[in-house]
């Protein structure tokens, strides 16, 4: 008897009802040969008949957990026409089995240790943004790519309303005599006659 086969198939196995009861049997008749009991003792475990046995079978076969060998069970010594089935159980311990002896899940621990970690800031927590180290806590530090361009200096011209764009005034020579300016002043003198004619003559203080 193999003590671990018999384990996994009484924790591991999908099958249910006689499917069950008969694989246990099988299991626990599993050596170093293999396993081959008689159709008959497998009906005596489960407390059935054989061709509910053999329902059984098929449907171990069908769920993946058992390989059925033709009359290959026995020993040298047995003859052919007394041969039985060898059987080959495929079912295992899975990965979240502990393989104690309780066979116990470890899908809810590993669950239950993961939510740990991140309640108490372990490997799957937030990391926490780290402050540049020439900042003090509370200001965001400066990007150290770029230099940010310096605020514009206040306007020291009186606030326009209008929006209308005016020209500044600037000093300008006018013709003292004329009131014209320095080349409107010689414009005119051309289209007077000689005797109306005067000098451009500064007035102080003149703009326009």
């Amino acid at each position: 008897m193999s003590v671990e086969t018999l384990a996994a198939v009484l924790h591991h196995s999908r099958a249910k009802g006689t499917a069950k009861l008969v694989l246990v049997g099988i299991a626990n008749h599993d050596g170093d040969g293999g396993s081959y009991p008689a159709v008959s003792t497998l009906a005596k475990y489960a407390n059935v008949d054989e061709r509910n046995v053999q329902r059984a079978l098929d449907k171990l076969v069908a769920l993946g957990e058992l390989v059925v060998y033709g009359q290959q069970g026995g020993t040298q010594d047995t003859p052919n026409h007394r041969r039985t089935n060898r059987y080959a159980v495929l079912v295992t311990c899975p990965v979240w089995c502990d393989r104690t002896t309780q066979h116990r899940d470890t899908r809810a621990a590993r669950q239950a240790n993961l939510r740990g970690l991140s309640t108490r800031g372990g490997a799957s927590a937030t990391p926490r943004r780290q402050r540049h180290p020439t900042q003090p806590y509370g200001v965001a530090p400066v990007p150290p790519v770029g230099v940010a361009p310096a605020p514009p200096k206040p306007s020291l011209e009186p606030p326009n309303p209008t929006g209308v764009v005016t020209q500044p005034q600037t000093a300008r020579a006018i013709c003292e005599v004329c009131t014209q300016e320095r080349e409107g002043c010689k414009a005119r003198q051309r289209r007077l006659a000689a005797a109306d004619r005067h000098e451009f003559k500064a007035a102080s203080h003149a703009t326009r």
